[in-house]
């Protein structure tokens, strides 16, 4: 299901990471993969001491990556011709499926960290990387909160997950009210005064003190109203 999302970082005074994801980015889909990624303490060590493998593409770089999800494509389209054309396709289903999610989906094979399907796996994805990772900076994304449906943000600084609905708004002050938005590595400017159409923050947990799953999703069902 088409529910837009954003997965942030922020460290250092600073968003590192504001990742746009297309699907499932309710609390029940990619809020569950955020949750259950931290659950695990390894995972958080891992995704902080990695941060700075995170790096904003250059337009040659973007040409780049497009002529080799393009060469990605085409091979699988061609592996796609050869598997139509058995008699027993039956036996080859998973290959087929697979197949054919390449040849649509060829971005997200080749370079995953700049896809929008690729949602909260971003994060497993900064984790377990061993080289320098491309992301696309979408921050500014936040600022349409009826597009934006959430938000889940991860503060190391202040150890702390919060996730943000769009549509939905308090009288409290939130992070974004406050945002400033700039390119990625400036410091963000949490005291100015600029007034802008963003989420609520409708959950916000310890790092440390996370959830049960049940948890989670009543606490947030319960801050926002019927």
């Amino acid at each position: 299901m088409g529910t837009r999302h954003l997965i942030i970082i922020f460290h250092d005074g600073k968003y590192k990471l504001a990742h746009y994801g297309q699907w499932d980015g309710s609390p029940e889909g990619q809020g569950i993969v955020v949750l259950k990624f931290l659950s695990d303490q390894e995972n958080i060590i891992k995704l902080f001491a990695n941060l700075d493998k995170l790096y904003s593409p250059t337009q040659d770089n973007f040409q780049e990556f497009n002529v080799r999800a393009q060469d990605f494509k085409n091979k699988a389209q061609s592996r796609l011709n050869e598997l139509q054309n058995l008699e027993d396709v039956d036996s080859i289903i998973e290959e087929f499926e697979e197949t054919q999610n390449q040849v649509l989906k060829p971005l997200s094979y080749v370079y995953p960290s700049i896809s929008r399907d690729t949602g909260a796996r971003i994060l497993e994805i900064i984790a377990n990387c061993d080289r320098p990772v491309p992301v696309v900076y979408d921050l500014d994304f936040i600022e349409d909160s009826l597009s934006c449906e959430w938000a889940y943000v991860i503060d190391f600084d202040s150890s702390m997950l919060e996730v943000y609905a769009g549509g939905y708004k308090t009288s409290a002050v939130t992070r974004f009210d406050k945002l400033d938005l700039m390119k990625p590595g400036q410091r963000c400017d949490l005291g100015a005064n600029v007034t802008k159409t963003t989420p609520g923050l409708v959950g916000s947990w310890d790092l440390q003190e996370l959830p049960s799953e049940e948890r989670f999703l009543q606490e947030i069902v319960h801050t926002m109203p019927l």
